[in-house]
């Protein structure tokens, strides 16, 4: 879904046809639906479909972390700055790295950029002390 041809989102639709309708649907499913959805620029589903996901008892952790961020990045998109930043602040134990670079992002929009830079600078020693 890189590039701007449509038919490449019919094509994941169609791929997600079993699913396509199911709130219930496997959160590999979901996160996809989720993202064709935001490709049409349908946001408020997409993010429907995720808030239900996150919802969900048992979600694996990798799902969870997905959900997170795609979530974030829409609220972001809609300039719901305030539910971003919580959302990014839910995957610090689930993904710290990721965690951090969302929440440097949100810092440079809020034109923040030494905070931003400050807390990838951070993220990044951390990643290499490990």
């Amino acid at each position: 879904m890189c590039s701007s041809d449509l038919r490449e989102l019919g094509a994941a639709q169609a791929a997600l046809a079993p699913w396509w309708s199911q709130a219930d649907a496997p959160a590999q499913a979901v996160l996809l639906r989720a993202r064709v959805r935001q490709a049409q620029h349908d946001f408020d589903a997409a993010l429907a479909d995720l808030h239900r996901l996150l919802g969900r008892a048992g979600l694996a952790p990798d799902d969870r972390a997905q959900a997170l961020l795609d979530a974030a990045a829409l609220h972001q998109l809609r300039a719901d700055l305030p539910q971003a930043r919580a959302l990014c602040e839910q995957l610090r134990t689930l993904a710290p790295l990721q965690a951090s670079a969302c929440l440097a992002e949100l810092d440079s929009l809020a034109g923040q950029a030494q905070a931003a830079a400050l807390l990838l600078k951070a993220a990044s020693a951390e990643k290499e002390s490990k």
